[in-house]
């Protein structure tokens, strides 16, 4: 499936639905320590493109439910170690269903055999925004996971070492000594006037 982009008008009328602003998709670090392996910005793709918007438009009401294949490229000068990728939807520290692993990958391999190559590629995820409700205390009373004006912020979390006892941040706090970063995308569902259903 390819991403349909809209005029930025659109997309400002599509921003209003949402009750809360809207994060931007930038690396972030979090803890002290030995430098985490980077996320390579440029090489973030949505369906195998890089996102022109840090809002990404998810037609709302459709049949055939969309979904979106996540991918990105790390930088680690250490090809040697392991590195682990993990993914998160709407992360909330506070309620177990928030802060779950919707998918990790242990450890991410090199891109290539090549002992001077520090990338690795982190198997894409493909993302079902239906499959998920919006922030936590959001919404008020049940609304349809296909409807307009829900967001959802999938976030990519990588590490050398997490640690698996965090009470502060479960599933995403790097261990004594180590760091993480994120990359955060932004999914915001919008009536069919401004983000279409495809075939």
């Amino acid at each position: 499936m390819r991403i349909s982009w809209r005029l930025p008008g659109a997309l400002a009328a599509a921003a209003g639905l949402a009750a809360c602003p809207l994060p931007q998709p930038l690396p972030e670090y979090r803890g002290t320590g030995v430098t985490p392996p980077q996320i390579v910005e440029e090489s973030v793709q949505v369906n195998g493109e890089r996102a022109p918007s840090p809002v990404i438009l998810v037609p709302a009401g459709c049949t055939n439910a969309p979904q979106y294949a996540l991918s990105a490229v790390l930088e680690d000068s250490n090809n040697l170690e392991p590195v682990s990728a993990r993914w998160f939807v709407n992360y909330d520290a506070r309620y177990g269903p928030y802060y779950a692993k919707q998918f990790e990958e242990p450890n991410v391999p090199p891109t290539t055999s090549d002992p001077l190559d520090i990338t690795r590629t982190v198997t894409p995820w493909t993302f079902r925004p239906y499959s998920y409700p919006g922030p936590a205390g959001v919404d008020a009373g049940p609304v349809p996971l296909s409807d307009p004006g829900v967001v959802r912020v999938v976030e990519l979390v990588v590490s050398q070492n997490f640690d698996p006892a965090a009470t502060d941040f479960p599933n995403r706090a790097p261990a004594a000594g180590f760091k993480t970063q994120s990359y955060a995308w932004t999914f915001l569902t919008a009536p069919s006037s401004v983000a279409p259903c495809t075939p």
